[in-house]
């Protein structure tokens, strides 16, 4: 079986419509996918209807932002974007970034550097820092999207605005609360250990963490094997994830951390057996919400 459950669109970051990429991921050859996009859960009504028509199986997902001191992702699968509950929630989440985007905009013109806020997202109410590098690049005021980021809106740059995030423990349980089953996405890339994982592994369970996604392009294979064997002996799903956003430089030297769908999962040995752990994970929090009304 070959699956990437960690992608993006343009419902967020993402360049291509859920349609496209899963065009792109049945070309490939991929047998299972699942879109993630940030903070919502707009594209995934989108992604229901394409998924069907070219009869190809998609998670549902969303990879939210969370963490106070440093940011931290958490996959959430399985939510019914449909549910009000779910909508009030990401509804809240993407006016939280609305509102960010708009402080760095400011800081932007402040510096006589005008963009509009159209120009920093693609599709429904998404807005973020993506978007906004590539206007900067558009306008001439970056040479690239690692400049703007360096130059004006990266962390530390003149033109950056910190982000209001939930404690992790809170964001994993609201996504439990949503009937998701949430699992940790890239820890090495989020700048945790293994050891450090191991360390915040009791309250992050006890909020409802579900997995740990080892398998990940940013990943060096010694560590995706060590999160892999950390998450097994806590009796945690594993996943893995290209965290492709359907770039041309996804997997190159400005997105390393990014790569095209499917790549860079070559060590996931499991993956018919991790995908139905999680498929049986998903259905169980079904379940329970359609018991919970």
């Amino acid at each position: 079986m070959k699956a990437d459950l960690h992608l993006h669109t343009c419902f967020s970051d993402g360049a291509k419509t859920p349609a496209e990429m899963i065009r792109r991921a049945k070309a490939l050859g991929m047998d299972v996918i699942a879109i993630t996009d940030h903070d919502n859960v707009g594209g995934l009504p989108e992604t229901a209807a394409a998924a069907q028509a070219e009869r190809m199986t998609v998670l549902p997902g969303v990879e939210l932002s969370v963490g106070t001191a440093r940011e931290i992702h958490v996959l959430g699968y399985g939510m019914d974007p449909d549910d009000a509950k779910t909508r009030a929630f990401f509804d809240s989440e993407m006016e939280i970034r609305r509102e960010r985007t708009l402080a760095i905009l400011k800081k932007l013109a402040d510096r006589g550097i005008e963009i509009a806020p159209e120009e920093t997202g693609k599709t429904g109410e998404f807005m973020g820092r993506m978007y906004l590098a590539e206007a900067l690049c558009r306008r001439g005021w970056a040479d690239s999207v690692r400049d703007a980021f360096n130059r004006y809106i990266g962390d530390g740059a003149p033109c950056y605005v910190p982000r209001r995030r939930k404690p992790v423990a809170d964001g994993i349980r609201a996504l439990r609360e949503l009937g998701a089953v949430p699992v940790l996405a890239h820890p090495a890339r989020s700048g945790i250990s293994p050891e450090a994982l191991q360390r915040r592994l009791g309250e992050w369970m006890d909020a409802g963490l579900l997995g740990v996604e080892a398998w990940h392009a940013s990943h060096m294979p010694v560590d995706a094997e060590r999160f892999d064997a950390l998450a097994r002996r806590n009796g945690l799903l594993v996943t893995g994830g290209s965290d492709c956003h359907g770039r041309d430089d996804d997997g190159g030297s400005s997105r390393g951390s990014h790569a095209g769908i499917g790549e860079k999962l070559d060590g996931w040995k499991t993956v018919a057996e991790d995908v139905q752990a999680l498929r049986a994970r998903m259905k169980e929090a079904e379940q329970i919400r359609e018991k919970n009304g």
